[in-house]
């Protein structure tokens, strides 16, 4: 009996051992990997010889915001930043379940990213890009294939298990493999770390932290094309909801304490949404339901972190390193008791951007638009209401032209491919005769 189950079992056993074999061994060849962020971000937790205490999940905002180094002097324990790039809520559950495996987790802080929590539901998921930088470097384990699962529709299952036929058609670039080879054949790729080029602005440091040393421009920072609509809170996917609850459940199961929290990004970026507390109310909800503390580091008062340095931002989203350090010292001095609640946080974004004196921030844009002859843009300010906007252009080739003449109007069109100077002028109603004037090059 038994010998005609190994009968049976062998020849499974070899196919499987065969099939793991030859998928690893494409992968080494045609799969480029050398700059993952996840790949070192993963071996630094499965290899960390000391117990990890606090864990910070999350995409994008979470792996370029948060220092260990710095965090753990403040908390005086190991933190470790489990951050990926657009992290989806399903990515931070399987996550936060593998680093239990290996680690005693005691809190973990978990950031809640609006567009993350907008993107589509885990079936309608078309880009699998965010899920295979987790999968990819996950062990094998039921989990892993519980993730993959679950994460999209069973079209995407052939990328998903067997990584090689992603890059399929390199399979015969011989240069490719050739150059892949000598990448993958270094010290630095076989031990794990980071390998730096000449003027490598941004690198992984170390325990998930990736640091950006580029400085956003004053241009770049007055145009700004993620502040264009609003958040649009209806739309936010049920499945991200769903797999919020399920960690939030995961965490209480496992008594590990949980904390929701906001990264910051530019004072422009969530001024030019107009609804930023609306989203804000809704995880408060989610907060408050569950029994958790959510807090908002975008509510952050100037003395502490102020979110119109643009120094401290690579992009309309994101920090860069000197942008990380100072926030990783406001956040840990924060959930350490070091800074008082009442003093470092507004009570509301409106409250926020209404102590300020009436400004103009920039532009937003360009945004979608059905008409290919016009783009779309949106002058940002720190006012809903109350300021009136003259809006001028003057191509480079055409004459100056009139778009809006003091209006509270902050939405217009541009002809697409046009370049020149916009001008903006605006007053507020209470002092009509005071303008002022700012020229933006479009």
């Amino acid at each position: 009996m038994k010998k005609r189950i190994l009968k049976k079992v062998i020849p499974i056993l070899c196919i499987i051992v065969l099939y793991i074999a030859t998928t690893e061994v494409l992968r080494y060849l045609i799969v480029d990997d050398t700059k993952s962020y996840t790949r070192l971000m993963l071996h630094d937790m499965y290899t960390e010889e000391s117990n990890i205490d606090v864990l910070f999940v999350g995409a994008s905002l979470v792996y370029r915001s948060l220092v260990p180094e710095i965090a753990d002097q403040y908390f005086g324990t190991s933190t470790f930043n489990m951050g990926s790039s657009s992290q989806g809520m399903d990515a931070s559950l399987v996550l936060i379940k593998e680093a239990m495996k290996y680690h005693d987790i005691k809190h973990i802080y978990l950031e809640v990213s609006y567009d993350i929590a907008l993107l589509e539901d885990n079936q309608d998921r078309t880009q699998m890009t965010s899920t295979y930088i987790v999968s990819d470097y996950l062990r094998p384990s039921f989990g892993k294939v519980k993730y993959l699962l679950q994460a999209s529709s069973s079209e995407h299952y052939i990328n998903s298990f067997i990584l090689a036929r992603r890059n399929w058609e390199k399979l015969f670039d011989y240069e490719y493999m050739e150059d892949l080879w000598k990448k993958k054949n270094t010290e630095n790729y076989r031990n794990y770390q980071w390998t730096y080029e000449e003027d490598d602005l941004e690198y992984y440091v170390e325990r998930g932290f990736v640091a950006n040393d580029s400085e956003m421009q004053e241009e770049d920072f007055r145009w700004n094309s993620k502040g264009y609509d609003r958040i649009k809170v209806e739309d936010i996917s049920s499945d991200w909801i769903r797999y919020l609850g399920k960690i939030i459940d995961f965490c209480h199961e496992n008594k590990i304490s949980l904390t929701l929290f906001s990264a910051p990004r530019p004072e422009i970026t969530l001024a030019g949404k107009e609804n930023y507390d609306e989203y804000c109310a809704f995880i408060q909800e989610i907060a408050g339901e569950a029994h958790i503390d959510y807090f908002d580091f975008n509510l952050c008062k100037d003395e502490y972190f102020d979110s119109t340095d643009r120094t401290f931002f690579i992009d309309a989203a994101h920090l860069n390193t000197k942008g990380a350090r100072k926030f990783t010292e406001v956040f840990s001095g924060f959930f350490t008791g070091q800074i008082e609640r009442e003093k470092l946080f507004w009570n509301t974004y409106e409250e926020k951007l209404g102590q300020r004196e009436a400004m103009v921030y920039g532009i937003a844009g360009p945004a979608d638009n059905d008409d290919p002859d016009q783009v779309l843009f949106k002058i940002i300010s720190n006012r809903k209401a109350g300021m009136a906007y003259r809006i001028a252009a003057v191509p480079q080739e055409g004459e100056y032209r009139l778009i809006q003449d003091f209006e509270e109007n902050k939405d217009f069109a541009l002809p697409a491919g046009e370049e020149g100077v916009l001008e903006i002028t605006w007053k507020m109603a209470e002092q009509p005769a005071e303008e002022h004037n700012l020229e933006f090059i479009y």
